[in-house]
């Protein structure tokens, strides 16, 4: 997450996981692909901060965790509404 994404929410109190993001995509592409997407959004205008932020790993269906910044593994919950 950009640093001022972060450092505006932690100010405000707000957990940047259930704020309304628009404007900004996310992809699933398979793995042996991510880096030439990566580049094609990077080279694309608007898109050069383009990152990966994840990947899909074995475990238990339809859960997403996280490693936080303090390096602790958090459980991404669905979005209230």
């Amino acid at each position: 997450m950009p640093g001022v994404v972060a450092a505006a929410c932690d100010l405000l109190g707000l957990d940047p996981l259930v704020v309304a993001n628009e404007g900004c995509p996310v992809a699933f592409v398979a793995d042996d692909r991510a880096d030439v997407l990566l580049d094609v959004m990077r080279a694309a205008p608007g898109g050069e901060q383009s990152v990966r932020i994840g990947r899909v790993v074995p475990g238990p269906a339809g859960r997403v965790v996280m490693n936080t910044l303090v390096g602790a593994r958090r459980i991404v919950d669905l979005p209230a509404g």
